[in-house]
């Protein structure tokens, strides 16, 4: 459990005044997330003017400002809706799995337009080293994609061109391998042929077309016709 030297002040504001309670940094913003019970939470069963000084919330503001005293209903409200102060680990740890995701999006949905191939997430990373290219924890993936991408384009050349493949897989793998491509997206002119065949078409951004290649080569045993258009 966490000790109260370790805990960080969760903070909401409502008609003039402050609520503020102890929680565990971690399990807080699990809690927000559906992933922690209230329990797990708290680090001391109060509410507080000012956590740092010990100076406790009247109950006749803690009833006006929500509508009950109850202890964990109060502290749900202010995990919610207030501000919760993140530790130095906390903030590392989220900026990094930020950063991971960004750079999987790229690898995933990009290409290097000199050789026409995937660019590997290593290679994305030494990239925003040698840039000094930082991310936003706080902004989801699709809001900051576009500026980091333009900081890396100067020494990493990224397209986000899509590429088109017509798919006719034979009646021995059709519907094992239609599950496999409607996992990667949604593909149009779809049609079972008379002999039990399915056929589409299939648009993909460029890094990820390897991979779906591959991965109908491999299940089908190279027994699939997948055209480029």
């Amino acid at each position: 459990m966490t000790s109260i030297d370790e805990s960080v002040i969760a903070r909401l504001v409502r008609s003039n005044q402050h609520f503020e309670i102890l929680v565990d940094c971690d399990k807080a913003m699990q809690f927000k997330k559906g992933e922690a019970s209230i329990d797990d939470a708290l680090v001391v069963d109060d509410v507080f003017k000012n956590a740092r000084t010990g100076d406790k919330q009247a109950e006749e503001n803690i009833s006006q400002a929500f509508g009950t005293t109850d202890l964990k209903k109060v502290a749900e409200t202010i995990i919610r809706k207030g501000e919760i102060q993140l530790t130095t680990e906390y903030r590392k740890k989220i900026a990094e799995d930020k950063k991971n995701k960004l750079i999987n999006f790229i690898s995933r949905n990009a290409m290097d337009p000199r050789t026409n191939s995937p660019i590997p997430p290593k290679r994305i990373e030494l990239a925003m080293q040698e840039t000094k290219t930082s991310v936003d924890p706080f902004k989801n993936v699709e809001e900051q994609v576009d500026g980091i991408v333009d900081k890396l384009r100067p020494v990493l050349p990224i397209s986000f061109e899509k590429k088109t493949y017509t798919i006719t897989v034979p009646p021995a793998h059709a519907s094992r391998l239609y599950s496999t491509i409607m996992r990667y997206g949604n593909p149009s002119e779809q049609k079972w042929l008379s002999d039990g065949s399915f056929h589409c078409k299939m648009q993909l951004p460029a890094g990820l077309s390897h991979e779906f290649i591959n991965e109908l080569n491999k299940q089908a045993g190279g027994d699939i016709t997948i055209k480029e258009e």
